[in-house]
């Protein structure tokens, strides 16, 4: 405190209340940023991609409350860190969480079955949980794989997804 007193000029009960001001005003900052940040407004559709059912949770990392699935259109209405809030489902509670890497920007087209997809890239390929999620495992130029549905981005395959652009899939008009 003494340093503080000698360089702004003021006595020790101020130097406090000052120090004290300063941690209140920065407590506060901190609380309102986490408020801000919490959730962000977002309005779109989005649709769902992923192998089979979607889980929907009651909160970020919830309960289960429900299932999507894989092509449904869906409602998102905020974000909050790495999940989307849904409204306007055919569950009971109408809404839910879902992690954001299982909805895709733009429509799904689910394939017949047995469609298959051959890896064109000049290394190898990392098929992610989810769109931009981990990586699972590789596959290498001239792979096949058993492509389940795809969208203007990504492909999904058993077991996870691959960018679009690595994949020729049988059949598809260039």
């Amino acid at each position: 405190m003494k340093r503080l007193e000698n360089r702004l000029n003021v006595t020790d009960d101020e130097a406090r209340v000052l120090a004290l001001l300063a941690a209140v005003v920065m407590l506060g900052m901190v609380v309102f940023s986490f408020a801000l940040g919490e959730t962000e407004p977002w309005q779109e559709s989005r649709w769902v991609f992923c192998d089979g059912t979607l889980r929907v949770r009651s909160a970020p990392g919830g309960e289960v409350a429900g299932y999507v699935f894989l092509g449904d259109e869906v409602t998102v209405d905020r974000l909050k860190g790495d999940w989307a809030h849904l409204t306007g489902l055919s569950i009971e509670a109408g809404e839910g969480w879902v992690a954001v890497r299982y909805l895709a920007d733009s429509k799904a087209t689910i394939l017949p079955e047995q469609t298959v997809g051959t890896i064109q890239a000049t290394g190898r390929v990392a098929v992610r949980q989810g769109m931009e999620g981990k990586r699972l495992f590789w596959v290498h130029p001239g792979d096949t794989v058993e492509v389940l549905a795809v969208t203007d981005d990504w492909v999904l395959i058993e077991g996870g997804m691959i960018r679009r652009s690595y994949v020729e899939i049988e059949g598809e008009a260039e």
